[in-house]
């Protein structure tokens, strides 16, 4: 058969087709073979964490305090080694757990639950990261930000309502309709002032003025106590901040042991699996032995030198 004939047969929706050609769809394409990534040269698996990664390598060459390029570079490797090597530890953990129980045909849409899961944990423990004192409450922005600055109309609404049920005041959104109005905000404005895109903080700190003047307090006064009080909460947010992190990385540990614990049993068959395991770890073990005596020599040879 002629290639053009071979050609012809191939469906029109194939043709023309020649697969990834972005760096990262290559980089994607490249890992559609991976099952349990042992053997695999990738440095980050799907599933594993970047910035994990990145701070064991970071602390284990410090660690290793390599003198020259040469020392440089193989601590580099020894520190990529023993981070691939750890998932060894998983995998031996998730054998010995699986010899415990007999269980049936791995569930691969609950894998899926999982994986979905542990990204939704991921995300809340970056949020939680943020620095509670890089969100300042609107009230305390009234004395620091430039008096031109746009502010949510949203927020205006929020501390004005706020303000006065802390201070017991008026609370009747005419009242509000009618401190706009004084301050010349279009009229149309006025009557919907949380629609309106036209605040500012100068406008909103007026606006402040006029509510905390009824109940016989300064704008200076409530702005400090405000501020202190929001101050003196930051140490408590972040404490109950760092809390939450703990037991988040908690659930993500049990839920990556479930994972593992499928993945090791969908993905090597049931007699194999300790000996495939173990030859992985033992050339693991041996590559890094060999990285630890070339390391040791050119540290030695560097010291000769100086």
């Amino acid at each position: 058969m002629s290639v053009n004939t071979q050609k012809a047969q191939i469906p029109n929706k194939h043709r023309g087709q020649t697969g990834p050609r972005t760096p990262a769809g290559k980089a994607r394409s490249s890992r559609n073979a991976v099952k349990h990534g042992l053997r695999s040269r990738a440095l980050v698996l799907p599933g594993e964490d970047v910035q994990d990664c990145e701070s064991f390598l970071t602390e284990t060459m410090a660690s290793l305090q390599p003198r020259g390029r040469a020392a440089e570079e193989l601590a580099r490797q020894i520190a990529e080694t023993m981070w691939m090597s750890r998932r060894f530890v998983g995998w031996h953990g998730a054998l010995a757990r699986i010899g415990e129980r007999n269980t049936p045909e791995p569930d691969r849409a609950k894998m899926s639950s999982i994986e979905l899961q542990i990204a939704g944990i991921r995300k809340q423990i970056t949020l939680l990261q943020r620095d509670p004192a890089s969100e300042v409450p609107l009230i305390v922005r009234l004395s620091l930000e430039n008096q031109e600055a746009k502010v949510p109309p949203r927020e205006v609404c929020d501390l004005y309502f706020a303000l006065a049920e802390k201070h017991d005041l008026d609370e009747d959104p005419k009242k509000l309709e009618k401190y706009c109005l004084d301050l010349q905000v279009p009229a149309a404005a006025a009557q919907e002032p949380w629609r309106w895109s036209g605040w500012t903080i100068g406008l909103t700190r007026a606006l402040v003025e006029k509510t905390v003047a009824e109940g016989n307090q300064s704008m200076d006064e409530v702005i400090a106590e405000a501020k202190a009080e929001w101050e003196a909460g930051l140490q408590d947010q972040r404490t109950e901040a760092r809390r939450k992190r703990a037991v988040l990385h908690e659930e993500i540990r049990k839920l990556e042991q479930e994972h593992q614990d499928l993945l090791t049993e969908r993905i090597i068959a049931e007699d194999p699996r300790q000996d495939l395991v173990l030859r992985y770890d033992a050339a693991a073990t041996r590559k890094l032995e060999r990285l630890l005596k070339m390391f040791e020599t050119a540290q030695k040879l560097c010291r000769r030198t100086e």
